[in-house]
């Protein structure tokens, strides 16, 4: 899986950060403009050796390590990507099926204000649109052991109605999103 990511950036103060974040990663290619202007355009692209699927013009990273959400999320920006926007029943079927009965963090959180479910992109999860209405597990989300901000789909055993409510901080497996048209 290649996850691409391009933009223009000024040559004086963003490229040095561009060049030592890239640096960083040894599975990386950098590639530049070469013209002498002020500003560049810059195409990095991040080569990700492990499992990565592809539905509904959207490529998906399966982790196999296990990370919080924060960690889990920064693998996924540092790489052009996000944790997974789940969109409709299809994709959590898909997402589901990838990973059979394993919890993985999702793009979703309740940090901001308890009980406001946002996602990654900073829309909010809401029981009265057809689309966008979660697939929450019976009883989910319940801040079971107190401080469960942060979910997590594929618990129990329902393809569809299976995310749950977790502590932050607990180790997951984790999906990236990375939309083809961003």
């Amino acid at each position: 899986c290649i996850l691409k990511y391009e933009r223009e950036i000024n040559r004086r103060t963003e490229l040095p950060l561009v060049s030592h974040l890239i640096s960083h990663h040894s599975n990386s290619e950098f590639i530049r403009n070469a013209h002498n202007t002020e500003f560049s355009f810059v195409s990095v692209f991040i080569f990700i050796p492990e499992d990565c699927r592809y539905f509904h013009f959207s490529f998906y990273y399966i982790s196999t390590e296990k990370k919080s959400w924060s960690e889990s999320r920064k693998f996924c920006t540092e790489r052009g990507a996000d944790l997974v926007i789940i969109n409709s029943r299809e994709e959590q079927e898909f997402i589901s099926k990838a990973f059979g009965s394993s919890e993985a963090w999702i793009g979703l959180t309740d940090t901001e204000k308890e009980g406001v479910w946002k996602w990654v992109d900073n829309s909010t999860l809401t029981t009265n649109s057809a689309l966008n209405v979660g697939f929450w597990k019976s009883g989910e989300p319940n801040s079971n052991v107190g401080d469960e901000d942060c979910v997590a789909t594929g618990e129990g055993s329902d393809p569809v109605g299976n995310w749950a409510d977790y502590p932050c901080n607990h180790q997951f497996v984790w999906v990236c999103e990375k939309r083809v048209f961003d």
